[in-house]
């Protein structure tokens, strides 16, 4: 009868722990995104410092676990906002270019708002240059 409560309480902590890893990944991947469609194109300087920002953060779910268990779930919460974030911005651009590069040279600039919930940030191309750009 003694098991009973610690059950509960791994129970629980188990629950605490998916709950906190829900968490960390949609903060990671929104924080991710805010920086990655800030701009065109893949950037590992933008890789360097989303890299910085999430470790903190994605090590929560996993405080207490085995070192090995810590840096292993660290990066896996890192890639998979990462490349998801990437995959997103990488589809959205292009269909962006898809969409306006045929544009003849004297067509003026383009401006595109992202998707939501990137949305305050923009795409533009300039049709002279056949240059891509972006911001916020």
């Amino acid at each position: 009868m003694g098991t009973g409560r610690s059950q509960y309480s791994r129970i629980a902590l188990g629950a605490l722990r998916l709950f906190a890893l829900e968490v960390v990944i949609v903060f990671g991947w929104y924080l991710v995104g805010t920086f990655r469609t800030q701009q065109i194109g893949f950037s590992i300087a933008t890789l360097f410092v989303t890299a910085l920002l999430i470790a903190p953060v994605a090590v929560i779910p996993f405080v207490g676990l085995r070192w090995r268990s810590v840096v292993a779930g660290t990066a896996a919460v890192w890639l998979l906002t990462v490349l998801s974030v990437e995959m997103f911005a990488h589809a959205e651009e292009s269909r962006f270019l898809r969409d306006y590069r045929s544009l003849p040279p004297a067509a003026a600039s383009v401006f595109e708002n992202r998707q939501w919930p990137f949305s305050d940030h923009y795409m533009c191309y300039d049709p002279a240059t056949k240059q891509c750009s972006g911001g916020d």
